[in-house]
């Protein structure tokens, strides 16, 4: 069973952050194909729009309302829900203790829903 020698960098080896090209492409730019039928889609969008706003004035206002809801998303996303994975369960009452100035106040809290006896 052959063992694999680990790569030995030389001079000729990218460092990070390294530019060896500082003239070349910057980042984030767009190929020509994908930046041609980006400006091609906008075109078409922009001579549609007036024709969709005049469209819109002539459906019901609960497909209106849609089309607006459905548009909204784009302008504002959705927050994302999120979860409680606490699974800490408490069992019998829960004390509060509560101080202003050296007074405490105690208060107590029914676990599930069960009502204190009068005096507690």
């Amino acid at each position: 069973m052959a063992t694999r020698q680990p790569q030995k960098k030389n001079e000729t080896s990218i460092k990070k952050g390294e530019v060896r090209n500082p003239k070349g492409k910057p980042k984030g730019t767009l190929n020509k194909v994908t930046a041609r039928t980006k400006a091609t889609i906008e075109m078409v969008m922009d001579a549609l729009a007036e024709n969709i706003i005049d469209d819109l004035q002539q459906v019901n206002s609960s497909r209106r309302l849609q089309v607006y809801i459905d548009l909204m998303n784009y302008i504002k996303p959705k927050l994302s829900s999120t979860k409680n994975e606490n699974t800490n369960e408490i069992k019998g009452d829960v004390k509060i203790n509560i101080s202003w100035d050296d007074d405490a106040i105690e208060l107590k809290t029914p676990h599930d829903n069960e009502e204190l006896e009068d005096g507690e």
